[in-house]
């Protein structure tokens, strides 16, 4: 048995009642019950000896359960999960279910779940789970949120994301796919989902998109795994107009990013839009898309916009310091702000240019995260004087202004100087009045 502090203990023989006294002293303090493949195989007759002598629950206030894979070759193996199910649980995970074994075993857990754990609000399984055991799910009321597994070709789809849930994720692995020729889901999508979040290549993203119709998510949230791959912009075609937060992630693979078009996102209509994420990007994007993406209204109710890295570092192709401006104005409800700019298109003569031109701002803008996609000059100290007069101008009640990315040392004491610079200039203005 493994204990929280790891410390094991193996009991030889026939269970005593003074055993099973101080097993069920201990149990009830167990909240997660995590099943791993084992390597020995334990015999049926333990597992019937301990349903006779501890007919109830073996945890009874169990949370969790997580089980990495039910198989063939480990079915009989997992007989006591069902002496842990309890109507305390609210958190199930099985990754993984192979085998003709392994998919009864599966059903037989999940139908005994459905029975015994009334309380269950987050379930993540294996998308290859039979359509009876779908059936079983159907009946569970209060589900929260549902995790699919896509770790091959899978052809039923479509009834699992019908299971009434809240928050719905699709993770594929690197064989998993959805069958090409389904109708879309638009029938069977429930109104209370909300939230979706799909982790996977581009294809694979691209099958999740044909077959949902997503007229009332809220929430997208879209992980991608390929490197250095150019983003396919199709799916934000399907962007549903109610949307309130938009991220897109990429796992980064020996330093590749793949690559975004800021001008895609003229493709959403997201006038909706309070978050909008986009992380371990590379941004293809100049001054003049930056003006024709937000001066169309996309970033009217924007509170938090995270914008990546730029690419083509070579070329005068990012923004300038002066975007920040235009920002301010198209997005007036803006909170936090991530961005990167190029330094190297700005001087001192154009940074006062825009001062003088500055009307008075009242600008909420909290935090700013900020990066020069070329290290600034160690010897630009009025510039950099001049740039902190304009962030100031720009966002009176700023909180925060610090590098976008705090593993470039000179980024980050360069950017922390002109913070201190703000907040200094902050105070001056709070004492005189």
């Amino acid at each position: 048995m493994n204990l929280a502090n790891h410390v094991h203990k193996t009991l030889v023989g026939q269970i005593s009642d003074k055993d099973w006294s101080r097993f069920n002293m201990y149990s009830r303090y167990v909240r997660v019950f995590k099943c791993r493949e084992l390597q020995d195989a334990v015999g049926k007759d333990v597992y019937i000896q301990i349903a006779r002598l501890h007919p109830k629950t073996l945890f009874p206030l169990l949370k969790e359960i997580e089980i990495s894979t039910i198989s063939d070759d480990f079915a009989e193996n997992l007989g006591p999960l069902f002496h842990c199910l309890t109507p305390s649980l609210t958190s199930v995970t099985i990754r993984n279910i192979e085998g003709e074994r392994g998919e009864m075993l599966a059903t037989s857990f999940i139908s005994a779940l459905c029975c015994e754990s009334i309380g269950l609000c987050d379930l993540s399984i294996d998308a290859r789970i039979s359509s009876e055991a779908v059936n079983c799910l159907d009946n569970i009321d209060g589900l929260r949120s549902l995790k699919l597994f896509m770790n091959s070709s899978i052809t039923n789809i479509e009834k699992l994301i019908g299971l009434s849930a809240a928050d719905l994720t699709v993770e594929f692995g690197r064989k998993g796919m959805v069958m090409k020729g389904h109708q879309r889901a638009s029938n069977r999508l429930p109104l209370d989902i909300k939230a979706l979040r799909v982790i996977g290549t581009n294809e694979q993203i691209d099958q999740v998109f044909d077959i949902l119709e997503l007229s009332f998510l809220e929430d997208i949230k879209l992980e991608i795994l390929d490197p250095a791959a150019t983003i396919n912009p199709g799916p934000w075609r399907c962007i549903p107009p109610n949307l309130t937060a938009l991220t897109i992630e990429a796992h980064i693979v020996k330093g590749k990013l793949p690559v975004i078009s800021l001008r895609d996102l003229k493709l959403v209509d997201s006038s909706k839009l309070v978050t909008l994420s986009l992380k371990n990007l590379s941004l293809r994007a100049t001054h003049d898309d930056f003006l024709d993406v937000f001066a169309s209204g996309q970033g009217k109710n924007l509170r938090y916009l995270c914008l990546p890295y730029i690419s083509d570092i070579d070329l005068p192709s990012s923004p300038s310091i002066e975007i920040l401006g235009e920002i301010g104005h198209w997005c007036p409800k803006l909170l936090k702000l991530m961005i990167y700019v190029d330094l190297r298109l700005s001087d001192e003569k154009s940074i006062q240019k825009a001062l003088k031109s500055m009307q008075t701002s009242s600008h909420g803008l909290m935090e700013l995260n900020i990066q020069s996609i070329v290290p600034p000059k160690h010897n630009g100290f009025h510039q950099s004087v001049l740039l902190a007069r304009y962030i100031d101008a720009l966002f009176p009640v700023l909180e925060y202004l610090g590098a976008y990315d705090n593993l470039d040392e000179n980024q980050k004491d360069y950017w922390a100087g002109i913070g201190e610079a703000v907040k200094w200039s902050h105070e001056m203005r709070r004492m005189s009045n």
